[in-house]
C-alpha cells in the first residue's frame, strides 16, 4: 500500500530546522521515499522526542508522519528517507487542490506596468497556485488569464508570494500562495473554482485515466540492456529527462556490479498492454542505505500505441450546440484534434454533428468549432462527450489551435 504516494507530490518535511518544501521522486513500499532537497547536506533533527514529521495531501486527503533520513543520492539531490509506516489520515484539506492547465500572464506587482513573461498554472486551491513559467521570479507575482475560460467570472490581476521554486532545464516550477489582504482578488479565485466544481469528478475521472498513458512507472519490473546482456531490475524513482533509480539489476538471481565508466543502458517494461522504453547513463551503485542503481537520462520515456496528440486537461465553460437546442457545459480536455465535452444534461444520441462555442472566444464571437461527435456516456451525474474537431481554416479554429498550442509548450511535465 502506498498510502496516496504519486510522482511529483508535494512533501513538507518539518524538522528543527524548520519545514522544507520537497517533492516525491520515488519509494519502496514499506522500505523508503525518495524525496527532494535544496541540498543533500539538509537532515532532519530531533524536534520532539526525536518525533520529526512529515506532511502531504492527496485526493483530498492529508497524510502526516514521523520520517527519519535513511541516506541521500547527491548525484541526484535526493533524500532517501523512511517509509512511512505510522502514517495518519488527518482528514480533508482546508483548500481543496484541482489539477487543471490554464494559460497566464505575469507581471511584477510593484509596477503594475507591462507583462513580464507568460506561463501556464498546473494545479490551484482556494489559497494558492502551482504554475510554470521560462521567467525567473522573485518573492511576488501577479497572475491574469490569457484566456477567459469563464463568462461568469471577472478576470483581473491577481497578488501571489512565491513560497517555493523548482528549475527544471531551462523552466520554473513556482508554488505561490494568495496575498492574504487580496479579498477582492481572492473572491474572483474562489469565483473560477466554484465554477469547476460542479465538474470535479468527472474531470479527476478524466485525469486519472489519462495517467495511464502518462503512466507512473514506480514500482515496476524492468528489464535492462548492456549491449547483448538482458538484466531484471524494478524502477523505484523517476523524474522524466533527468533520472530514474532501478534496483541493482539481477543476472540469473545475482547482482549486477559496474565495472569502469559510466555505463548506457536501455531500460524497457511492459505496463497495461504497452511497451515503454528509455536510454540512460548509470552514474553510480549503492549498496547503503539500499542497493540500487541511480541513472541519468539520456531520452525521455516513450512507449507505443499512445495516441499522436497528447490530451491536455484544462477548463473553459463551454455550450454544445446542435439542431433545435444549446446545451451548456465545460470542456475538460482538449488535444489537438478534439476534446472531452461534459454536461448536466442530456445529449441525444443521434446527433452526429454539432457546433462546440467555447468561452476563450469570447462573450460577444460568434465563431463556433464544426465538430462531429464520436462517443457520449454518462458517468457521476454528468454526460460525457468525446468531440474531434472538424479540419477547416476557420476563425475558431486558429483560435482554438493556438490555444491548444500554448498548452503545449508548458505541459511537458
Amino acid at each position: 500500500m502506498n498510502e496516496g504516494l504519486q510522482l511529483g507530490l508535494e512533501l513538507m518535511l518539518d524538522s528543527n530546522d524548520g519545514k522544507v518544501m520537497s517533492a516525491v521522486r520515488g519509494w519502496r513500499n514499506s522500505a523508503y521515499i525518495l524525496a527532494e532537497a535544496p541540498n543533500v547536506n539538509w537532515c532532519i533533527k530531533s524536534k520532539y522526542d526525536g518525533m520529526n514529521i512529515g506532511r502531504y495531501s492527496n485526493n483530498g486527503k492529508s497524510y502526516g508522519f514521523s520520517i527519519e533520513t535513511l541516506g541521500a543520492f547527491p548525484e541526484l539531490g535526493l533524500l532517501v528517507v523512511r517509509y512511512p509506516t505510522d502514517a495518519v489520515i488527518s482528514g480533508y484539506r482546508a483548500n481543496e487542490r484541482y489539477s487543471f492547465s490554464m494559460n497566464v500572464i505575469l507581471r511584477d506587482p510593484e509596477s503594475k506596468g507591462t507583462a513580464k513573461g507568460t506561463g501556464m498554472i498546473m494545479d490551484m486551491s482556494s489559497g494558492g497556485v502551482k504554475f510554470i513559467s521560462d521567467i525567473e521570479l522573485g518573492q511576488n507575482v501577479s497572475l491574469l488569464l490569457s484566456n477567459y475560460y469563464c463568462r461568469t467570472v471577472k478576470n483581473e490581476w491577481m497578488d501571489y508570494k512565491i513560497v517555493r521554486v523548482e528549475k527544471v532545464g531551462n523552466y520554473y516550477i513556482y508554488g505561490a500562495s494568495m496575498n492574504p489582504h487580496g479579498g477582492n482578488q481572492k473572491s474572483i479565485w474562489i469565483d473560477l473554482i466554484d465554477a469547476f466544481r460542479p465538474y470535479y469528478e468527472p474531470h479527476k475521472l478524466l485525469v486519472d485515466s489519462d495517467r495511464i498513458d502518462d503512466m507512473d512507472p514506480v514500482g515496476c519490473p524492468c528489464h535492462v540492456h548492456i549491449g547483448k546482456l538482458e538484466m531484471l531490475s524494478t524502477i523505484r524513482g523517476f523524474k522524466q529527462d533527468r533520472y530514474a533509480i532501478i534496483d541493482v539489476p539481477t543476472i540469473n538471481n545475482q547482482p549486477a556490479i559496474i565495472v569502469g565508466g559510466k555505463e548506457e543502458v536501455i531500460v524497457r517494461l511492459h505496463n497495461k498492454g504497452k511497451v515503454y522504453g528509455f536510454t540512460a547513463n548509470v552514474l553510480k551503485q549503492y549498496t547503503t542505505p539500499f542497493p540500487v542503481w541511480t541513472l541519468g537520462l539520456s531520452s525521455k520515456m516513450e512507449s507505443h500505441g499512445l495516441r499522436q496528440a497528447k490530451r491536455i486537461a484544462t477548463f473553459t465553460e463551454a455550450d454544445l450546440l446542435i439542431p433545435g437546442d444549446v446545451i451548456g457545459g465545460a470542456v475538460l480536455d482538449a488535444s489537438e484534434g478534439g476534446i472531452k465535452f461534459a454536461t448536466r444534461s442530456g445529449v441525444p444520441d443521434n446527433v452526429k454533428y454539432c457546433k462546440i462555442w467555447l468561452s476563450l472566444f469570447g462573450d460577444s464571437s460568434r465563431e463556433a468549432l464544426n465538430c462531429k461527435i464520436q462517443n457520449l456516456y454518462k458517468s457521476m451525474g454528468h454526460t460525457l462527450v468525446g468531440i474531434s474537431i472538424l479540419e477547416e481554416d476557420s476563425v475558431a479554429n486558429r483560435v482554438f489551435r493556438s490555444f491548444y498550442k500554448s498548452l503545449s509548450r508548458w505541459s511537458i511535465f
